[in-house]
């Protein structure tokens, strides 16, 4: 009797947890709604929502501080956000190239996902 009491309070945890972990996973904008299924095309359009938000010629102490306030981690001219769901990760990485002064010259965006 008492495992049948149970199991409707271990669903009810699994559920809670579930919905915890997609709760935290919530994207930032410039990730979020990507359209695409294949690797390629969720990079591709990451790329040219990139350049569309940064052009070449903006400044890239911007670039850096936007990403940075949007939960991406920065490194000198780079940028990951990696999110987790269950037993996928997917990660978004930006690297630019700065010229003087303080501007971007060139910038490239990619697209990861593994799945166990």
């Amino acid at each position: 009797m008492r495992n049948a009491q149970a199991l409707p309070i271990y669903a009810t945890v699994i559920v809670v947890l579930i919905a915890a972990t997609w709760w935290s996973t919530r994207l930032p904008a410039l990730v979020d709604g990507l359209p695409g299924k294949k690797f390629t095309e969720v990079g591709s359009a990451f790329q040219q929502r990139l350049t569309a938000h940064y052009p070449v010629g903006s400044p890239a102490s911007a670039l850096a501080s936007d990403l940075r306030a949007a939960g991406f981690t920065t490194g000198a001219a780079s940028a990951t956000y990696s999110s987790r769901f269950l037993v996928c990760a997917k990660k978004w990485t930006a690297r630019w190239i700065v010229t003087p002064p303080d501007r971007i010259g060139a910038i490239v965006g990619g697209y990861s996902e593994t799945c166990l």
